[in-house]
């Protein structure tokens, strides 16, 4: 799929400062009350993202491990769910019809019964001025991931329910801990990820393109796994990381294979590759920054 480009002018290589000056205007950092949402853009630190677009084996196996050792319900006990998967049809069946041409797709954390629940929503991406530079508005629903299956829900609901209410002792932000300082420490609702965005057309889409043909007694599905990287001030965040997995036809718990490996097709850059680690919310509010592929 070829790349949406813009014509350069004077004005696109002083936006990305402009753009710059007004995120880092509007930031805050107060705790939010504990049954509002939470101010999302308290950093509004806007730089490119210094990975690519697609992910070695090699890369997805560290950066798995980082989440297990790093993240968990405290000393000694692992998030269960850490990994999931639908088939592709039924995510790609949830792409707006809007006859718009970019797409995002955000991956909310969430906690339920001490698993993780993942909430996603997938909208409309208007391009910038500046190449790579996507703005959106917060769409008002979202799909529940439950056993392989979307199920919408209000957006501000599901993320009361399972995500930042500090008033309920189950939900992610109060139950969730990191290793900081040493120590397992809980998250914050204000400075740490909420959910990671990556682009539909151009990239979830292509690594579907790329990978789909040869598995006709097989079915696709996509593989949303929980993976830590520290953000620019060294501070592990939660991320995720996309991939495909095949699975016989007419058995969707059956063996299964992971397009996934170390080799490298120049021209095919996502073939048997992961998908990247996608822009975090926070710090990014309202913006996507593409990254190269």
């Amino acid at each position: 799929m070829k790349k949406h480009t813009h014509p350069r002018s004077p004005f696109t290589a002083l936006l990305p400062l402009a753009v710059l000056c007004h995120l880092l205007l509007g930031s805050c950092g107060d705790q939010p009350p504990p049954v509002k949402e939470p101010v999302r853009d308290h950093e509004a630190a806007f730089t490119l993202p210094a990975d690519s677009m697609h992910v070695y084996d090699s890369t997805y196996l560290r950066v798995s491990a980082v989440f297990e050792d790093n993240f968990g319900l405290g000393a000694g006990r692992a998030i269960p769910a850490r990994q999931q998967e639908l088939a592709w049809n039924e995510f790609a069946s949830k792409v707006p019809n809007d006859g718009e041409p970019y797409h995002g797709v955000m991956l909310d954390y969430g906690l339920m019964h001490d698993s993780l629940l993942f909430g996603v929503s997938i909208f409309p991406m208007r391009p910038t001025e500046v190449d790579s530079i996507f703005e959106y508005a917060d769409p008002d629903s979202l799909y529940q991931l439950t056993a392989g299956e979307l199920h919408p829900r209000l957006a501000t609901r599901w993320r009361t329910d399972f995500q930042y209410d500090t008033a309920n002792p189950s939900v992610y932000f109060s139950k969730v801990r990191a290793i900081r300082n040493g120590a397992w420490e809980p998250l914050n609702a204000v400075s740490d990820a909420h959910a990671g965005i990556v682009a539909w057309e151009n990239e979830l889409l292509v690594l579907y393109d790329e990978n789909a043909s040869g598995h006709g007694d097989s079915t696709l599905h996509v593989v949303i796994t929980s993976i830590a990287e520290p953000n620019e001030r060294g501070i592990l965040q939660h991320r995720a990381c996309y991939h495909l997995r095949v699975r016989p036809n007419g058995f969707p718990n059956g063996a299964y294979r992971d397009l996934l490996n170390n080799s490298r097709d120049p021209k095919a850059l996502l073939r048997m590759h992961g998908a990247d680690f996608g822009n975090l919310r926070p710090p990014h509010q309202s913006t996507y920054i593409q990254p190269p592929r």
